[in-house]
């Protein structure tokens, strides 16, 4: 598994722990499969794929099955996003847009997994 792959993978369990492991959007419990991590700017965005920020934790329903879903309905979603976590989308977005600015970006997913990873000792020793 390449380094980006991990760190993508390490960034959504941070954000499914920051979340409690319940749908951000419906409050409903999840887990394991249907624990979602859902991005808010497509994975495409190289720079920001890896960035919690760009992450929300969904049930199935909230991000791509249900009609009022996140995929199927991207601009309602967009206005949930801004009432719910105010001012996060245009953060992501303007990030997105400077790594789009470079077709190329050089990213050191290391230090990205490095970056995750202690957050993720973070949020363990506060649970402690």
């Amino acid at each position: 598994m390449s380094q980006k792959s991990l760190a993508i993978d390490e960034a959504k369990k941070l954000v499914k722990i920051m979340a409690g492991w319940k749908c951000e959007k419906c409050g409903k419990p999840v887990e394991g499969r249907s624990a979602h991590g859902a991005h808010i700017m497509p994975v495409t965005y190289a720079g920001t794929c890896a960035d919690p920020e760009n992450l929300l934790c969904l049930c199935p329903g909230c991000h791509s099955m249900g009609p009022n879903s996140a995929h199927q309905q991207p601009q309602q979603y967009v206005y949930w996003l801004d009432e719910t976590f105010p001012g996060r989308y245009e953060r992501v977005r303007e990030k997105a847009i400077k790594y789009s600015q470079n077709p190329y970006p050089k990213i050191d997913w290391k230090e990205v997994r490095k970056e995750n990873k202690k957050k993720l000792e973070e949020l363990s020793e506060q649970s402690t």
